[in-house]
């Protein structure tokens, strides 16, 4: 496989929660209201995906390291995309969330499989230059998706977003099975035993530099699942935009994360992993201090909270590849595992966190903004005190 198709691949493979979160952002308030359903049980249906995404890595990443990359990829896929056609079809809130939860096992392990076949392929420094330009193409799957799926939400119902993402999914099933190659070269045959489980969950979860970068791709996920969680409810029912303009407020998000990692590419190629992420840290810093601001003067406007997460997307796109890079580097015979409890980590927080935004915004966007600026300042300080100490790479 020659390294362009892997950076695409792998942008796919990435992307493929991009895909399974924002084509149906702008369908949200639909749902809930085509469907009798309350905010917080509407954000279930994000949150119980991203919970499922993150539990199912734990067995998919050791199963990947025991099997091979391949078997994992072409069977997730499959389910990504049957239970997304069936999501279609729901007729309640309650079919809707569990089949969004099996779509999450899908997304687990494409996500989870990408990040291991990085590291079975390229070295720490390399592969976050890979990284980055595999991000760079999610960022594009973003943009598409921010605009198809508001168009298709206005015209077409909140289903045909959910078909949308199942064609996606047939796409990515179809280059898997006819292009790709097995990357795992030794197989662990007791990666499934239960004593191989513990001993490398406890190796790998007390590790400095795991923990270190783990910190900083999860709260810079959170910051962003903030927003995504619930942007749809503060523009469209609380601002009065139309599902097309909330769209628009969309595409200009991947824009911002695309410039993050050409950036990203930037300070690696120049600075190496480490000093990128703290020369990066005012572009998450400056918008956490500025939403914070904001909401204690209650100003809740598009400029007030679009401007700041304009910003913190270009660092969103620094401290994902960084992050994701760094947590996998020290364990390159242990990757999927490795990239598993990286992949929990970053979404039971982002369940919890999409579970109290969904019990606490009402009628205002402050609870999105103190959530999205609690994360944002918490990423600069991982990126400024946390990193540089402990997160040398290997050679």
């Amino acid at each position: 496989m020659s390294q362009k198709f892997i950076t695409v691949l792998l942008a796919m493979l990435l992307g493929i929660q991009a895909i399974a979160t924002d084509l149906y952002l702008s369908a949200l308030p639909s749902i809930q209201a085509d469907l009798s359903a309350t905010i917080g049980q509407t954000q279930l249906t994000l949150s119980v995906m991203m919970l499922a995404f993150g539990i199912s890595q734990l067995i998919l990443g050791p199963l990947s390291d025991r099997f091979g990359r391949k078997p994992v990829l072409l069977w997730g896929v499959a389910l990504f995309t049957l239970s997304g056609l069936a999501t279609a079809f729901s007729s309640s809130i309650t079919w809707l969330i569990a089949l969004r939860a099996l779509q999450g096992v899908g997304v687990g392990a494409a996500v989870m499989s990408g990040r291991a076949v990085l590291r079975d392929l390229f070295a720490p420094e390399r592969g976050a230059i890979v990284m980055s330009k595999a991000f760079t193409g999610l960022g594009f799957l973003a943009l598409a998706s921010a605009v198809l799926g508001s168009v298709a939400a206005e015209y077409l119902g909140w289903r045909s977003t959910l078909v949308l993402m199942s064609a996606f999914g047939l796409v990515l099933w179809i280059m898997l099975r006819a292009r790709f190659q097995e990357t795992l070269v030794v197989r662990n045959l007791h990666a499934l035993e239960w004593r191989t489980l513990w001993s490398n969950w406890l190796s790998i979860l007390s590790h400095p530099a795991f923990l270190s970068y783990s910190m900083l791709s999860t709260f810079s996920f959170c910051s962003m699942i903030n927003f995504l969680a619930g942007s749809s409810f503060v523009f469209i029912k609380m601002l009065g935009l139309s599902k097309l303009q909330y769209g628009l407020c969309l595409f200009f998000m991947p824009v911002s994360y695309i410039s993050g990692t050409f950036y990203c590419r930037y300070l690696l190629k120049k600075y190496g992993l480490q000093s990128a992420v703290k020369r990066a840290t005012w572009l998450t810093l400056v918008p956490g201090l500025a939403l914070v601001t904001f909401a204690s003067f209650g100003i809740q406007t598009m400029a007030s909270l679009l401007a700041p997460f304009y910003m913190f997307m270009v660092g969103h796109g620094v401290m994902q590849s960084s992050g994701q890079t760094g947590a996998v580097a020290h364990f390159p015979q242990k990757a999927g595992v490795a990239s598993a409890l990286n992949g929990f980590l970053m979404m039971a927080f982002g369940f919890a966190t999409s579970l109290w935004l969904g019990a606490n915004l009402v009628d205002n966007a402050a609870p999105m903004m103190h959530g999205m600026a609690f994360f944002a300042i918490s990423v600069s300080a991982v990126a400024w005190f946390i990193v540089p100490r402990f997160g040398k790479l290997p050679a």
